[in-house]
Formats: C-alpha cells, structure tokens, sequence
C-alpha cells in the first residue's frame, strides 16, 4: 500500500478482527443468529415434569419441605422408568434427623431407579458436592449444571466432567449409551417454558393424576415456582431448571443433534 494511512487502517482492523475473536464476540454473535433459528417440535412424551410451583408451596406448605415428601413421591412414582428429583440435599433435615431417614428408606426400598442432583464447583479442579452420604448410597447423582454462555444464556448441555468421574443429571436419568461421544453439546430446544408434559407435585400426592400418565414415564421433580428462582435464560425465554433438564434429556432420547460447522 502507498499510503501509510491505509496500511495503518488495515493493521487497526486486523487488530480488531483478531481482538473480538480472542473475546468471544463473533462466537456470541453466531449464537444469537442461532437462538433464531429454533421453531417449536414436539415431546417425545417419554419425559414428564412434576412442578414445585406455586400451588403445591400453598398446598404442602413452605420450602424447603420435609423430606418425607420426597420419600412419598418416590414410592407413589414406582411405576416410572426413572425418577430425578432436582433439589438440593447436601445439608441435613431442618425437620430432624427422623425426616432424613425416612427419604433414605424411600430410596432404598425404591424399585425404580432415582436419581439426585451433584453440583460442579470447580470445572479446573474437579470439584464437586454430591447429596448427604446416607442418601447416595441408595441413588445415582448427576450434576445439574449447564455450560453459561458470554451473554448469560444457556445454549449448551455438558455430560462428564472431572476425568469421568461425574455425569449430568440428564445422562443419569438417560440409564443407557448415547450416541454422543462430546463432553459438551448444543441443547436441540423444543419450545416455550411450559410446553413440556407436566404436573403439580401436590396432584401426584393427593392421587389426582391418572397412573397410566406417569408409567415408564422419566420423571423430573423440580422447582417452577417463581419465589424458588431456578430460572435460566435460552433462545425460548427465561425457563426453570427443571425445564431445561427436559430439553436436554429430549435431545438425548430423540438422537436428534447439533452439530457445529467450522
């Protein structure tokens, strides 16, 4: 170039291709094209979600509830595939020891596979904390986290970390091979909050949901109640934990994934 203005015009470009690069900013960009993309589908209608929402707060009373609840979900939920519950139990009952041995019979006794939630401290570390030890010993853990994206919504589901040494949560409930060799993967969302088959905890407790709609069902237990504010932005809108749980173990059951082109 002849004029050293132009050269210095290209070098402050290149400069700055190269910066918004190293920072993610083209990665975000393509992201928000791609939340675009996403049309509604339909359920499989393998997987059901039992909410903790506002009803059953009223209903069972305040949160966090006794542990015997749980108990009484997972022996009412016998007939299930496999039963998640994705609620904290790393600390003791504040009702008592008595109400944490009656969820560890529950667990024991149960005939369906259950499965709680781990958590990821520390991806750099392996850090992670499971259940109370007394509830571990008779279920499965998953951890319950999603890979953030820069602009803070999740896009993407992760499925070991910490050298194999934990699954996520949606895998555990998986109970079987996925055809997905990746640690990490991009959620195939199915729709809007809510669009998920669902039912309140405190109808399955008062035994007015019909059994057949929760046979060789995978069911997620978790919180939609706006007070508990388990909720997460994606390309649908804000949407509770549970409801994410959902879309990636849909993803897993259907096969049908997305892959990223260089």
């Amino acid at each position: 170039m002849k004029n050293p203005k132009d050269f210095l015009l290209v070098m402050v470009l290149v400069f700055l291709l190269a910066l918004f690069s190293l920072t993610g900013y083209f990665t975000t960009q393509r992201d928000k094209l791609i939340d675009l993309l996403f049309a509604e589908k339909p359920h499989t209608g393998q997987v059901v979600i039992l909410k903790i929402d506002e009803e059953s707060l009223q209903s069972i009373g305040q949160w966090p509830w006794p542990r015997a609840v749980f108990g009484r979900l997972v022996q009412k939920l016998s007939q299930a595939s496999a039963v998640g519950i994705d609620v904290n139990f790393k600390e003791p009952s504040r009702w008592g020891q008595q109400d944490d041995l009656i969820f560890e019979q529950a667990l024991k006794e149960a005939v369906q596979p259950v499965i709680l939630t781990s958590e990821i401290l520390s991806l750099e570390r392996g850090a992670i904390s499971y259940p109370l030890e007394r509830f571990r010993k008779n279920a499965q853990t998953g951890f319950a986290n999603f890979k953030v994206g820069s602009d803070g919504t999740v896009r993407r589901f992760l499925t070991r970390c910490c050298g194999e040494k934990e699954r996520s949560f949606a895998l555990a409930m998986l109970s079987g091979h996925l055809a997905w060799e990746s640690q990490e993967g991009r959620i195939n969302f199915l729709g809007l909050a809510g669009s998920a088959p669902s039912f309140s905890v405190k109808d399955v407790l008062a035994d007015k949901v019909p059994k057949e709609f929760l046979t060789d069902k995978k069911i997620i237990i978790g919180a939609t109640a706006k007070d508990l504010q388990d909720f997460h932005h994606t390309p649908f809108g804000l949407m509770s934990g549970a409801e994410l749980q959902v879309n990636t173990l849909e993803t897993f059951l259907s096969q049908n994934f997305l892959y990223d082109l260089p």
